[in-house]
């Protein structure tokens, strides 16, 4: 991302690119936010690979838990395998009520915070994302 890349710059390429004629048939974007209420009125789509890549930075290639292992065998294998939205979901639900006694420790340091705060934070990105993830897979084409 550049250190001067700001949402004005999509609204204003995409108001360039209309001006000149263009037919903006559907936008993938990384997933910045802010930029979902920009593209509203267009198929909208968050790249999975953007996603995969930031849930793969907080888990680490390696997780040390159970659940962080699980969480990361899910994340290296949505897109390989091809799974819809509904089944991602499952998979989510599934996996949060397996460990929700895991998910709801607390810091030893520190009471008020959750001791796994990164595998928390992974399940927010595919929640917070998820009705982006797969608009490729349910929205009609336009030819």
């Amino acid at each position: 991302m550049y250190e001067n890349e700001r949402n004005l710059d999509y609204q204003e390429g995409l108001i360039y690119l209309e001006n000149r004629g263009f037919e903006v048939l559907s936008v993938t974007t990384d997933g910045r936010k802010g930029l979902t209420k920009i593209f509203e009125k267009y198929y909208y789509q968050i790249c999975q690979f953007h996603i995969q890549k930031g849930v793969l930075t907080l888990l680490t290639k390696s997780p040390r838990s159970e659940a962080g292992k699980e969480l990361n065998q899910i994340n290296k294998t949505f897109i390989k395998d091809k799974v819809t939205e509904q089944d991602l979901t499952h998979k989510i639900d599934t996996f949060t009520e397996k460990y929700k006694d895991f998910l709801a420790e607390k810091s030893e340091a520190d009471p008020n915070k959750f001791k796994h705060q990164k595998i928390l934070k992974v399940l927010k990105k595919y929640k917070n994302n998820m009705k982006y993830l797969f608009n490729y897979q349910t929205k009609p084409r336009r030819v």
